[in-house]
């Protein structure tokens, strides 16, 4: 079904799902192939954990090391993710992907100056697992003021504030798991 759906062979196909399933994204089952992980509180709270010590850490580091075209991404990623919506404009309270594209853009670039790849990495392919959980919880809590949150942590990243930075960070990772386990 996926080689016609995205029109690849049979192998190409099957090295994708064997790298999706290193990454943490399917789960390869012996004599069934291969099924998309099943979403679960525990896991989401120890995603959470190790998500917040990788990117606080890269974060850190980030600050430390930070230019001004660093900075200057931080600034655009921020404004982008400020003036796009995040829930589609049909009505139906539904996230709209284009602001999970400037979410992810701009919590890749607070960790773009951060001179350890592999954390880098890490934290990315993290972030790309919490996504599963965002998607399949429906819609977004309306009640939070994500706006405000971003603004705020760019601003205490762009003063080079490392302790502020990183607790606010650590605050926003795990506020949101605490959304995401309530939609469970």
């Amino acid at each position: 079904m996926l080689c016609a759906r995205y029109d690849v062979s049979v192998g190409v196909a099957r090295e994708a799902l064997t790298h999706l399933s290193v990454l943490g994204f399917v789960v390869a089952e012996p004599q069934h192939g291969f099924k998309v992980v099943s979403v679960t509180a525990h896991d989401l709270t120890d995603l959470t954990i190790a998500r917040c010590e990788v990117e606080c850490a890269a974060l850190a580091l980030s600050i430390k090391h930070g230019d001004l075209a660093w900075e200057s991404a931080v600034v655009a990623t921020s404004h982008r993710l400020q003036r796009t919506p995040p829930v589609d404009s049909s009505g139906d309270w539904t996230t709209n992907m284009q602001w999970i594209t400037a979410h992810a853009d701009f919590h890749a670039s607070l960790l773009a100056a951060c001179p350890s790849k592999r954390l880098v990495a890490m934290a990315a392919t993290m972030r790309d697992a919490t996504e599963i959980y965002r998607l399949r919880s429906g819609e977004l809590d309306q009640s939070r003021d994500h706006n405000r949150e971003h603004r705020l942590l760019s601003d205490a990243v762009l003063d080079r504030d490392i302790a502020t930075s990183t607790s606010m960070l650590r605050n926003h990772l795990e506020k949101t798991a605490e959304l995401l386990i309530a939609h469970l």
